[in-house]
């Protein structure tokens, strides 16, 4: 999955995906604790003129379109929401941290999505981003990276990094957003 590939349809999904597996988990807690079924209620939110079917959607519609370059967010925002995605998602009861699968998470659009967001926040705050993390924010193959005329910081390097201003005149001169 590329980030060009996530579409309104796929944040649906993400959002249903999400709201179901944190309804799961309040049904287990309730179920252990209280001995009593529960589910989250479904509590529409208005973004714009659009009403999106959860409490939180708009936070995850949010966090999918500064992803895709698509709007602006404060950093530490981003940061917090990708930080609560994870808790709830990979916590346990026991307050551990789960640790994730990453390379099933990222073929996920949540998972591409919080990965993405992290990339962006380095290129807009200027700092070098590793060749992957180009790739990624540009939907683009090793070859694609190869042809871009990105030159890597430090050439000897296995995993090449770039200067962003290079990575933002590249993706400006080829229409991708920054």
């Amino acid at each position: 999955m590329r980030i060009t590939d996530i579409d309104q349809t796929a944040v649906r999904a993400a959002t249903e995906y999400f709201y179901e597996r944190i309804s799961n988990h309040m049904d287990r807690m309730a179920s252990t604790v209280a001995n009593r079924r529960y589910s989250l209620p479904r509590v529409s939110r208005r973004r714009g003129h659009k009403e999106l079917p959860y409490f939180y959607a708009v936070h995850l519609e949010e966090l999918f379109d500064f992803a895709r370059g698509q709007i602006q967010m404060q950093p530490t925002e981003v940061e917090e929401r990708c930080g609560v995605i994870m808790e709830a998602l990979y916590l346990s009861a026991s307050g551990e941290m789960a640790t994730p699968d990453w390379s099933e998470f990222v073929g996920t659009p949540l998972g591409l999505c919080i990965l993405a967001s992290g990339a962006r926040i380095l290129l807009r705050q200027e700092l070098p981003l590793t060749a992957k993390q180009v790739m990624l924010l540009a939907s683009w193959t090793p070859k694609h990276l190869k042809r871009s005329g990105l030159i890597p910081i430090d050439p000897t390097e296995e995993e090449p990094s770039f200067h962003a201003e290079d990575i933002v005149d590249a993706f400006e001169s080829l229409g991708i957003p920054v």
